[in-house]
């Protein structure tokens, strides 16, 4: 029984690790579409400046 209960934590353990990774990928791509609408807000802001 121990092996199972072994197995079991293990599992759990990786599905944790792949939760945080996805949740991590999840905030950067976050971060990085809040830089885009900046950046494309300040070309806006260059091109009616022109």
């Amino acid at each position: 029984t121990s092996v199972g209960s072994n197995y079991q934590r293990t599992k759990t353990q990786a599905i944790i690790r792949v939760n945080r990774c996805v949740e991590n990928e999840w905030m950067t791509s976050r971060n990085e579409i809040k830089m885009m609408r900046k950046e494309v807000e300040n070309m806006k802001m260059q091109l009616s400046e022109l």
